[in-house]
């Protein structure tokens, strides 16, 4: 059945629409896992969650919902918490804006089970926008991200060093929940924003093992309507921030333990090549946006707005299926399994 063994990790806050958007996909794809869902609503959005996910009808996913205050439980939080609630042999992340394709999660099921070198697995990655920014309308344009990097290399330092250059996440790739748990139990507080709830974890994910991409569409992700981590933050106020010192000390140690133990290698290169890989990511991330910060420097076109394929992906049933949902149309209703 598809993805009957993954739980797929919904964080949303104030978005009942998208959240609903989400579960009538993944009810009509038949998607047989597990929905875990943590909402930091306030108000009336988080009324209107609960409605959401509490609607009558049977469905072939488990749907678990979770409110959780978002001043007392930081992202970093949410994702370690996640991994001690998940039921499932495997996890993913997904935004509320996203679509994880059940066939892409089968498929990295088997690889996960039958091959123990491999950390994660995931289907290509696909943007795509509307006409008018929201959650229902036509497609204005849909493409292939091929311009993340492969992280297949054999070596730790090698996908580490290729992910600290492009920093595509990989949190949104299939991993085994006992992983997952791990990486996350390196993860304490206090929590900086970016590093704690992204950087790290996927870094740690890396040095385990490699990321395989798979043949089918795996994660559809809307661009456009999220807030967006670096409107309000840039690297350089992040490790200028009180709580650096002790995060990168942290980071250096977690990372070189994950290394050594991973790749047989002693500490000291082992910590050298975690020191190199932080070094990387800050070096190429505090040129970039210091360049978009000071002159006054024309923001590049997303990669992922050069291109579009959206004629070729209409010929992919799964795309086929998720443009429908999109224009609206109607699917099951929904089921109450959650817990408030």
């Amino acid at each position: 059945m598809p993805g009957s063994e993954t739980t797929i990790l919904i964080l949303t806050k104030n978005r009942p629409g998208f959240v609903e958007r989400a579960i009538k996909f993944y009810i009509a794809a038949d998607f047989t896992g597990e929905l875990l869902i943590f909402d930091s609503s306030d108000g009336e959005n988080k009324n209107q969650v609960w409605d959401v996910t509490s609607t009558i009808g049977a469905t072939p996913c488990h749907i678990r919902l979770h409110h959780r205050e978002s001043g007392e439980y930081p992202i970093a939080k949410l994702l370690t918490e996640a991994g001690c609630l998940a039921t499932r042999t495997y996890i993913t992340l997904a935004g509320d804006d996203d679509f994880q394709n059940p066939a892409a999660l089968e498929q990295a099921e088997i690889v996960l089970r039958d091959a123990p070198d491999v950390a994660g697995a995931r289907g290509r990655r696909v943007y795509f926008g509307l006409e008018q920014p929201g959650i229902h309308g036509p497609l204005a344009r849909a493409g292939y991200a091929d311009f993340i990097p492969p992280f297949e290399q054999d070596t730790a330092i090698a996908r580490l060093l290729s992910y600290a250059e492009f920093t595509y996440s990989v949190q949104y790739s299939s991993f085994r929940t006992r992983d997952w748990r791990l990486v996350h139990s390196y993860i304490q507080p206090p929590y900086l924003r970016y590093f704690s709830e992204e950087f790290m974890p996927c870094c740690l994910l890396l040095g385990m093992g490699k990321v395989v991409t798979l043949p089918p569409i795996g994660v559809v992700a809307q661009v456009g309507v999220g807030g967006g981590l670096w409107q309000t933050n840039t690297v350089f106020s992040l490790i200028t921030h009180r709580q650096w010192p002790d995060f990168s000390q942290r980071f250096r140690g977690a990372l070189a333990e994950v290394i050594a133990r991973s790749n047989t290698i002693d500490m000291e290169t082992a910590t050298a090549q975690a020191d190199r890989t932080l070094w990387q990511h800050l070096s190429l991330m505090l040129a970039r946006q210091y360049r978009r910060f000071w002159e006054i420097q024309e923001m590049t076109v997303p990669l992922e707005a050069r291109s579009c394929h959206l004629e070729r992906l209409r010929q992919e049933q799964d795309f086929r299926l998720i443009e429908h949902v999109l224009s609206g149309g109607s699917e099951p209703p929904l089921t109450r399994t959650g817990d408030r």
